[in-house]
């Protein structure tokens, strides 16, 4: 709500901007990772409300977007 999330699991929250209006929650759990050899999910957000997300299994490493 202007601002992107600082944490992943802010996604499972609500979320209220300083008008008072309300959002979310948009995830109803932080997904796992793809496979029992893959780390968690990292999200690292980026200036100009970018993000990227980031886990590594099995000799990859996959980065979104």
């Amino acid at each position: 709500m202007g601002t992107p999330p600082v944490a992943l699991a802010e996604l499972t929250l609500v979320a209220t901007n300083s008008a008072g209006i309300t959002t979310g929650p948009f995830l109803p759990v932080v997904p796992g990772p793809p496979g029992p050899a893959w780390t968690p999910f990292t999200y690292t957000p980026m200036p100009g409300g970018q993000f990227t997300l980031t886990t590594t299994g099995d000799g990859v490493v996959v980065n979104w977007p």
